[in-house]
């Protein structure tokens, strides 16, 4: 059962990485910008999701509760925020798959094409919505995850 699990898991990082790849560098800072405010919101709470095999191995329920607040906030027709959040959700999932974890190099390889464009997207972000998201760190690529290093 955790083989088919993995597969669904697969496939919608997949869909997830061809809409990255879609999308112009510009764009995809935006989603870099809500994906680093989710993970300071998230460290501001006492999870570290920058080392997904140890995130995994202390918080082994802490995704499904990250894919419902994603689902919750598609429910709400906010499919921009919850991107950001699925960029979690993938990361943290490859802590525990070798074969989710390749696909997750290649998640922020084209995270990456976005980074330059981050702190101009955050700014356009905070005047539609009239908060400051906190975008410290938006250029760190989580351990294990850094298409570099390979």
């Amino acid at each position: 059962m955790a083989n088919f699990w993995e597969g669904v898991q697969l496939k919608e990082m997949q869909t997830f990485v061809d809409g990255l790849k879609a999308v112009d560098a510009d764009e995809l800072g935006f989603v870099v910008a809500q994906a680093a405010s989710w993970r300071n919101e998230l460290e501001d709470q006492g999870y570290d999701l920058m080392d997904p095999l140890v995130f995994h191995a202390l918080n082994p329920t802490a995704v499904s509760s990250l894919v419902k607040v994603v689902h919750g906030l598609q429910k709400q027709g906010i499919p921009q925020v919850a991107s950001g959040l699925m960029v979690w959700v993938h990361t943290l999932r490859a802590g525990n798959s070798l074969r989710l974890r390749a696909k997750a190099r290649e998640m922020w390889t084209e995270l990456s094409r976005g980074f330059p464009h981050a702190v101009n997207a955050r700014s356009a972000l905070n005047e539609a919505a009239g908060a400051w998201l906190d975008i410290e760190g938006y250029d760190e690529i989580p351990i294990g995850l850094n298409p570099k290093a390979l």
